[in-house]
């Protein structure tokens, strides 16, 4: 896809769907409007060689000047670990052997000591930026097979959030598979959201996150622990890894949630980061499967996203934030996925440990925020580097030289094809 810079952060996009057709953006001033093929010759005339091409064309002047003359807007550069929020990655345990599990290398049998996991907690709660607080149990593992330290966890959490003043949101990531009547109950009574980590097709869903023992079919259990969560009134966000087995399925995934999930409104097929993936056939496959996905859920009121469309409602300086993320050793990374120091990543993500309070590195945190801050050299003239801002930092530690612009020209395309659909 071809892109370039017009002047001024203003960039000639080519239509995804249409010949003919171009979007000239403006990403740091938030405008954007269409083009043909001469209105784009006379803005290059007039940007590259001074010449007032735009006389015989009011419409394009003035939609132009109203681009050129609004004030430019840069995003500011948010610190790793800001107190705010907190991502709790219990333990490394998980009852599932998912195909593409990041974290199926480094499981050990640990779970956080509750004193440090209050230790960060306090921390957290402590805060004086915002009065509201946020939660995230997530895997490294299933954070329900430590089911009572989870409800330990919560319970604290809500306690201290009373006795503090301060409103305190949790959310649980989990692969569904553990849940009773009595636990579901204590989630809607405890006002946790869930999202689930659900492949949606039975066929799928059995051979993507299967269990250990494999006559056991995991989509009978998931089914039926999502219908229990919608019987106690808690829709879940389906959260589904579109591998190359199920990259042409997802609007037969998106069906089968109407069908059945009717009360589900939202869904996240976020595209696998795997190493072996001969990724250039794959991504052409996903980003023509999913606007048509996308297309039939907003048809049927669900929203479809993934990370990628989902940056397009804000412009970052970076790709994430870096969390604030707490693993089963008491030490902190900021970023979920590195949750053993026997990973070979782990150095690069880790930044301090909680012992009697928490503890920072700080050369370690100033390392980790380079890491995050930096972006590729092909950023620097790319349209999309307001919103993808350099893509994810694991990622770009994973992937190899040939890898990487391969998914950035897959990034470019989604945005540019997110962009044009919010013309439309």
């Amino acid at each position: 896809m071809s892109v370039f810079l017009a002047d001024n952060d203003i960039y000639i996009i080519p239509a995804a769907t249409t010949e003919d057709k171009y979007i000239v953006y403006s990403p740091l001033r938030g405008v954007m409007f269409w083009a043909n093929t001469n209105a784009i010759e006379m803005i290059d005339k007039h940007f590259d060689m001074g010449m007032n091409a735009l006389d015989d064309c009011k419409k394009l002047f003035e939609n132009l000047n109203a681009m050129t003359e609004k004030e430019t807007f840069s995003p500011p550069l948010q610190k790793v670990g800001l107190s705010d929020s907190l991502v709790i990655v219990l333990s490394q345990k998980c009852n599932l052997a998912c195909s593409y599990c990041y974290a199926q290398e480094a499981r050990s049998t640990a779970s956080i000591d509750e004193q440090k996991l209050k230790i960060a907690i306090d921390y957290v709660l402590s805060s004086q930026n915002k009065k509201t607080k946020g939660f995230t149990f997530i895997g490294g593992g299933e954070p329900t097979v430590t089911w009572e330290l989870f409800r330990w966890a919560v319970e604290y959490i809500r306690s201290e959030s009373e006795k503090l003043g301060v409103k305190s949101a949790i959310t649980l990531a989990t692969n569904a598979t553990l849940f009773t009547n009595e636990r579901v109950s204590w989630l809607k009574s405890n006002d946790i959201s869930v999202s689930a980590s659900f492949d949606i097709l039975p066929e799928i869903q059995n051979t993507q996150r299967c269990f250990p023992d494999k006559s056991i079919k995991s989509f009978e259990i998931v089914d039926a622990g999502i219908k229990l969560l919608i019987a106690h009134g808690i829709f879940p966000r389906i959260r589904s890894t579109i591998t190359p087995q199920n990259v042409s399925l997802m609007k037969d995934m998106v069906a089968f949630v109407v069908e059945h999930y009717p009360e589900i409104r939202w869904l996240h097929f976020e595209p696998v980061t795997d190493m072996q993936l001969e990724q250039a056939d794959y991504y052409n496959d996903y980003i023509s499967q999913f606007f048509i996905a996308r297309e039939y859920a907003r048809a049927n009121g669900l929203e479809l996203r993934n990370s990628i469309t989902h940056s397009t409602g804000r412009l970052k300086s970076k790709f994430c934030s870096g969390e604030l993320c707490v693993v089963p050793t008491g030490e902190l990374v900021s970023c979920h996925r590195v949750s053993s120091p026997g990973e070979e990543l782990f150095a690069e993500f880790s930044y301090g440990n909680i012992e009697d309070t928490i503890l920072i590195d700080s050369n370690a945190l100033e390392n980790v925020e380079s890491c995050i801050h930096s972006k590729p050299l092909f950023c620097s003239d790319c349209f999309a580097q307001w919103h993808c801002a350099g893509a994810c930092p694991y990622n770009r530690a994973l992937f190899t030289p040939e890898q990487l612009p391969l998914y950035c020209e897959f990034t470019k395309k989604m945005i540019a094809q997110e962009l044009e659909s919010k013309l439309a």
